[in-house]
């Protein structure tokens, strides 16, 4: 597969192992998954940092129809199922992301801990894609 340098840089990190973010050095803003500006004050020069892989789940949404694959359902098997939900990293960016650990059972408790507590902890694991490379996904930590 072809990529632009940077996002070959993410790419080749992730099968190191590590994840990679951009943080500008002007407002501190973290940048996950790597963007070539800020968002937050929109400076371009912006640098490689590794991010911890710690998150919290803020809120889950049930995958549709057409959002649901079947590789994902393979790899979430013995991962207590998954669900998408809104996923806010240490270093303070919000993503969506496909998180495991959430299933058609503990939905509902899951979603109630969510508006006690603002946010289930959890880790990014990286895991081989079908289509030959990585990507980044999360795991509930209980």
């Amino acid at each position: 597969m072809k990529f632009e340098p940077s996002v070959k840089m993410f790419y080749t990190a992730l099968g190191e192992g590590r994840i990679l973010a951009r943080r500008c050095p002007e407002c501190g803003h973290v940048e996950f998954p790597p963007k070539p500006a800020c968002n937050a004050c929109g400076n371009r020069e912006t640098e490689w940092c590794e991010i911890s892989g710690r998150a919290r789940l803020k809120s889950i949404i049930m995958p549709a129809m057409m959002s649901g694959r079947p590789f994902m359902k393979e790899m979430a098997k013995d991962r207590g199922g998954y669900r998408f939900g809104e996923v806010e990293i240490e270093e303070g960016d919000s993503i969506n992301g496909l998180c495991f650990g959430v299933n058609k059972k503990n939905h509902d408790e899951l979603m109630a801990r969510i508006a006690r507590d603002g946010g289930l902890p959890c880790h990014a694991v990286i895991m081989d894609r079908p289509e030959g490379y990585k990507t980044v996904y999360f795991q509930l930590d209980d």
